[in-house]
């Protein structure tokens, strides 16, 4: 098997897993209309951060408990939590969000989940320096 073979059964491997959940993706997003985007407009990062973790507690509670629970149901999540980060990923780029859009001044260390869960008025004590920092948006 070549590269060019490889990379096409790659391909197939990934559009089998990916199609699926587009699709519900989709479908969900005809049902509910644009509930996440709104969400998401109104109370910032922390709804895509608070909606992810649910879904990894979810998980967790499934792979603990697997006599419990049906296969589906760990696929399921798993796939819930792809749609998630997608649909977080098309916000971004439709509202021309950057991933890295805050960092700490003192050592310029990224922050991704800090700024919006803990930070009041942009300051706290950064996670990689320990310093209490104002976090600048570049």
């Amino acid at each position: 098997m070549n590269n060019k073979d490889i990379e096409l059964k790659k391909t197939k491997e990934f559009s089998g897993v990916l199609l699926p959940v587009a699709d519900l993706l989709e479908q969900k997003n005809h049902d509910y209309g644009r509930s996440y985007d709104v969400l998401r407009e109104e109370y910032g990062e922390v709804s895509f951060l608070i909606r992810l973790g649910d879904k990894v507690n979810r998980l967790k509670t499934l792979v603990k408990h697997p006599a419990k629970v049906k296969a589906e149901a760990v696929e399921d999540t798993i796939k819930d939590i792809i749609g998630y980060c997608t649909l977080e990923l098309c916000f971004r780029k439709n509202k021309g969000v950057s991933i890295n859009q805050n960092k700490c001044r003192v050592c310029r260390y990224v922050v991704l989940t800090q700024a919006d869960l803990f930070v009041l008025d942009g300051y706290d004590p950064c996670d990689n320096c320990q310093e209490s920092c104002n976090w600048a948006e570049v």
